[in-house]
């Protein structure tokens, strides 16, 4: 269960419930009432967590509008109508976007979105249809989560790593 709540309307609550069976997103559901009652979303929903939201899930509403709110998953989707209506932004105009695995969604000191992911930290810099921008903000931090490593049987100087949705690696040098 991921919640989010808008800290400029602190009656506005946001709650994605994932089928530990499916994977999928069992519900969404939202307040307006702080909690007294809710509404559930879930049929306006995509499928973003395709199948693995027992992984990665992640959920925020922006902290000035309570309207605007964001789910990340294996997919990214956001709804700027308090969850009438969700598109995909998983992918910029430009065709770039930030790595799959969502785990962490939140906003900066100037109110940008910032996704915490499987391949390091993404900002969002438009969020608007067809000007969708999404920024790198790794830089020089090495991210990559190696699953299993092994050195070459016949050179000690070779080492290959199978890392987490990125591939295999291979080392060599001293």
């Amino acid at each position: 269960i991921d919640l989010a709540i808008c800290a400029g309307a602190p009656q506005n609550l946001y709650a994605a419930v994932m089928d530990p069976a499916s994977g999928n997103a069992l519900r969404m559901l939202k307040t307006t009432d702080g909690g007294a009652t809710w509404n559930d979303l879930i049929s306006n929903v995509p499928n973003y967590q395709a199948g693995a939201g027992w992984y990665h899930t992640s959920l925020a509403v922006s902290p000035t509008n309570p309207s605007l709110v964001y789910a990340g998953g294996l997919g990214f989707i956001v709804s700027s109508n308090g969850g009438a209506s969700w598109s995909n932004i998983d992918s910029g105009a430009d065709g770039r976007g930030p790595h799959v695995d969502h785990h962490g969604i939140g906003f900066d000191a100037s109110g940008r979105l910032l996704d915490g992911n499987d391949g390091g930290i993404y900002r969002l810099d438009n969020s608007n249809p067809g000007s969708i921008h999404w920024t790198s903000l790794n830089g020089n931090l090495n991210t990559i989560q190696f699953t299993g490593i092994a050195v070459d049987p016949s050179n000690p100087n070779v080492a290959f790593g199978g890392s987490q949705d990125n591939g295999t690696e291979r080392f060599d040098g001293d």
